[in-house]
């Protein structure tokens, strides 16, 4: 690690502009997009521009997941013209799981900066996990929770109550000792990207999680580090109809980790010479784990559950607020017109939203 930084410091004692044809990449920053095209032209000039003050020598990778909207073709004109820029197209939609994996076996940098394309938290904060891959960790995540302070706007509550419910389950189920582990912003060592990448099967929402076992299987460092980070309401992803998606995804890793599909970085006569710890722990997992699983799985349905019926009612309080409007203001024009004569027009103005309101309610 120390390597990379004495690149960086060569390069900017230089006075050498970002240079996409360097012989060294010392960073690789990988974009997972589907149907961006609102967000991705002020995500890419917003790196560029602190890439490009920082003296970085990095690529951008954009991996599309096969967007129907207009993504790619806004990313190649970025590509034309920056050459630090590249595009890779999935030939349909897989998953976010997939696109980041794609991006990042592709990554030439000696970090490889994974970050979701509403860009949660500025660049510069990626000095903070920089910092931690430097003190010998091979996985930085960053942590929208270690700090709730650090947060620019607040989630809505939904997606607080969803994010505190699952992680509760990764917990519970995995041993996963984080407070966030879903944060779009992530830095990895050249050499765990290519180790835990390669093995990740999950192509959905829930693949953070699973690099995360994987890493702790092979016995990785992975560091948690409080960043200063933002919220996008047009975010897509939904507590409701992605909720039972990432159980699912969650509870497969599980069962995988039970029947040991992930790798343990012990050799085989190693594992054979605990035999004793390893007994006992197969029966802790098929005696406590199961039960444990049912009740986080039953906590975090109830959770979805009760989110989507919060939504519900909102929305229904809001109609009946607005057909109460409409009623009202129907009521006072009728009044006006006995009164001093009033505008036909305004009358079946009002009727309409009255129906209006009616008809959404």
């Amino acid at each position: 690690m120390n390597e990379v930084h004495a690149i960086i410091a060569d390069q900017e004692s230089a006075e050498i502009p970002f240079r996409e044809a360097a012989s060294v990449v010392a960073y690789s920053i990988v974009i997972p997009a589907y149907n961006e095209a609102e967000r991705i032209s002020a995500t890419l000039d917003q790196i560029l521009a602190y890439v490009y003050q920082q003296h970085w020598s990095a690529e951008i990778i954009v991996v599309d997941d096969g967007s129907t909207d207009s993504t790619a073709e806004i990313v190649r004109k970025f590509a034309a013209a920056h050459s630090s820029i590249r595009l890779i197209r999935s030939p349909r939609h897989f998953g976010k799981g997939h696109t980041v994996r794609a991006g990042a076996l592709e990554a030439a940098g000696k970090i490889v900066l994974v970050v979701d394309a509403d860009l949660p938290s500025h660049l510069r904060e990626a000095h903070k996990l920089f910092a931690a891959l430097g003190a010998g960790t091979h996985i930085a995540i960053a942590s929208r929770w270690l700090d709730p302070a650090l947060h620019e706007n607040r989630q809505s509550f939904s997606r607080r109550c969803f994010s505190r419910c699952f992680n509760v389950l990764v917990r519970f189920l995995l041993g996963l000792n984080f407070k966030d582990t879903q944060c779009g912003f992530k830095a990895f060592t050249d050499v765990a990207s290519s180790l835990i990448f390669r093995l990740q099967s999950l192509q959905g929402w829930g693949f953070d999680v699973e690099l995360l076992l994987i890493a702790k299987r092979l016995g990785l460092g992975v560091k948690e580090v409080s960043v200063r980070t933002r919220h996008d309401p047009r975010s897509r992803l939904s507590p409701v109809r992605h909720g039972f998606e990432m159980l699912f995804d969650v509870v497969g890793v599980f069962w995988r980790d039970l029947w040991c599909r992930y790798p343990s970085p012990l050799a085989s006569s190693l594992r054979l010479s605990a035999q004793p710890a390893g007994t006992k722990r197969w029966a802790f997992r098929f005696g406590w784990s199961p039960v444990t699983a049912a009740l986080a799985m039953l906590v975090l349905a109830a959770a979805t559950t009760t989110i989507s019926v919060r939504e519900t009612n909102t929305h229904a309080a809001s109609n009946q607020l607005a057909a109460a409007s409409a009623i009202s203001n129907n009521q006072r024009l009728l009044s006006k017109q006995e009164t001093d004569g009033g505008n036909n027009a305004d009358i079946d103005s009002a009727n309409d939203e009255a129906d209006y309101a009616f008809d959404q309610e």
